[in-house]
């Protein structure tokens, strides 16, 4: 019903999660559910899906965002693919500057830029988290050495 999607939503307000994987309900082989009748039309269920995901992206948004300023280690895992953040931050930074991805102690995904020709893959670098999206961090390196010296 209505007021049981309005109740999903306020234990997202009440959760505050920083991400959610959801999916319009489809009944499972197998399941007791499976039997009952699906009486919510898919346009309803696609509508509930799409405005409960908005409102997960506000919610990530702000949590996301009370990171800027922040100094995090980053572990590497490589070049980014979506190179969107080369254009929107580094506009001092030189032709020969690559974007890394990498991911936080609490799993969160951030992207810097680096003019250094070493490679960051495998490594552990601070990042001063500058930017936020509702789904990853920007942020400026600090201190290539740390990667360099393998700490």
């Amino acid at each position: 019903t209505e007021e049981d999607f309005q109740e999903t939503l306020r234990l997202l307000d009440r959760v505050q999660y920083d991400n959610i994987y959801a999916f319009a309900y489809s009944p499972r082989p197998g399941t007791r559910a499976s039997k009952l009748p699906d009486d919510v039309p898919a346009q309803v269920k696609n509508d509930r899906l799409n405005r409960l995901l908005k409102y997960q992206l506000e919610i990530a948004a702000k949590r996301y965002a009370s990171r800027i300023g922040k100094t995090m280690e980053i572990l590497v895992e490589g070049e980014a693919k979506n190179e969107n953040i080369r254009k929107n931050e580094s506009a001092g930074a030189g032709a020969s500057a690559r974007v890394w991805t990498g991911r936080s102690t609490c799993n969160r995904v951030v992207n810097f830029i680096s003019d250094s020709p070493r490679s960051f893959t495998g490594k552990f670098v601070n990042v001063r988290i500058s930017g936020a999206t509702s789904l990853s961090l920007t942020g400026e390196l600090l201190d290539d050495r740390v990667a360099a010296d393998g700490m």
